[in-house]
């Protein structure tokens, strides 16, 4: 999704040619932070907000963070004089907008502005999920993997019993969860990323949008973790939605195994070859970026496997830019 700035503009054409590897940040960052992005050699952050500072929304529910043009500018040149540039600013979500809640209108134009003050800092894509979540139902408890390092994990069994909780008192049908996303596609027009379950979801999402400013956050772990009920191969998505030149983002990472029990292991070690994802990529001409995500905590400290991550995926871009040169 981009912002509002410039229609018919995809993110990737405000950058270089080229994928972007990215880390992923705090808007807060740390001094050692941004230290650790340099020293993997690292240009491009995606940055996760809002932090601390951002404003409240008025109109919206109590603790409706959005940041507007002062604070966005405060975030980037602080990411610039340390020699990093913010492709993207994500993943932000609301179950106002989701579940369509009271102030959902006030959310709504609080975001649209959101997406002004990105267009006018700079910052070209930002990602929005539309997803309400119960916590136990995307992950269970962290699993071993290889050398006893602890990982992300989900077992459908252990999750069952998180079904019955509801935080608003009632469920939401599919039907609603659709309506809500067209009414918000409707007011916002040139914006919004939207996460679903299946390849068919994806692409009703695009033509209920039906602008050239909405495209793509492709999770490469989500594809796997759901195999076969995606309608479509990670590899498949990857060249359909490139070669429309819907593909504006990606989130990079392995799994062990499709659901009903998977582990979000070494990027090195799951059931998929990264490499052929990273190749996929390079032959539909991808230029934006790839944030590696969810890094498995190695001797107990998440940077040394961000780190780990950060530096074989440079190597596998680097190969495939290598390979289908020319």
């Amino acid at each position: 999704m981009t912002d509002q700035g410039e229609t018919g503009r995809r993110p990737g054409d405000r950058v270089p040619p080229g994928m972007k590897l990215e880390l992923g940040m705090s808007a807060n960052a740390t001094d050692e932070d941004l230290r650790l992005a340099l020293q993997l050699g690292l240009e491009y952050v995606q940055v996760t907000g809002p932090g601390s500072g951002a404003p409240e929304l008025k109109g919206a529910a109590p603790g409706t963070f959005l940041p507007d043009y002062e604070y966005l500018a405060r975030v980037r040149e602080r990411f610039d004089a340390a020699g990093l540039r913010i492709y993207n600013w994500g993943n932000w979500r609301s179950d106002s907008i989701i579940l369509g809640l009271p102030d959902r209108d006030a959310v709504i134009a609080g975001y649209c502005e959101m997406l002004r003050a990105l267009a006018r800092v700079g910052i070209p894509c930002t990602t929005y999920a539309h997803w309400s979540v119960i916590p136990e139902l995307f992950r269970t408890e962290a699993e071993p993997i290889r050398g006893g390092a602890r990982a992300a994990a989900f077992d459908a069994g252990k999750a069952a019993a998180a079904v019955a909780r509801l935080r608003y008192g009632r469920e939401y049908s599919e039907a609603e969860i659709w309506d809500n996303y067209a009414y918000f596609v409707a007011r916002v027009v040139r914006v919004p990323r939207c996460i679903f379950s299946s390849f068919a979801g994806y692409e009703r999402a695009l033509a209920i949008a039906d602008s050239p400013n909405v495209g793509v956050c492709l999770c490469t772990g989500c594809w796997l973790e759901g195999g076969e009920r995606m309608g479509a191969t990670l590899l498949e998505a990857v060249d359909a939605f490139g070669r429309q030149g819907k593909l504006f983002h990606v989130h990079f990472r392995n799994v062990s195994a499709p659901l009903p029990h998977f582990v979000e292991t070494y990027v090195d070690a799951g059931y998929m070859d990264m490499y052929a994802v990273i190749r996929a990529l390079r032959r539909v001409e991808y230029r934006g970026g790839v944030a590696p995500e969810h890094t498995p905590e190695m001797v107990g400290q998440r940077r040394v496997g961000t780190a780990y991550t950060c530096g074989y995926v440079k190597a596998l871009i680097e190969r495939a830019d290598a390979e289908l040169a020319g």
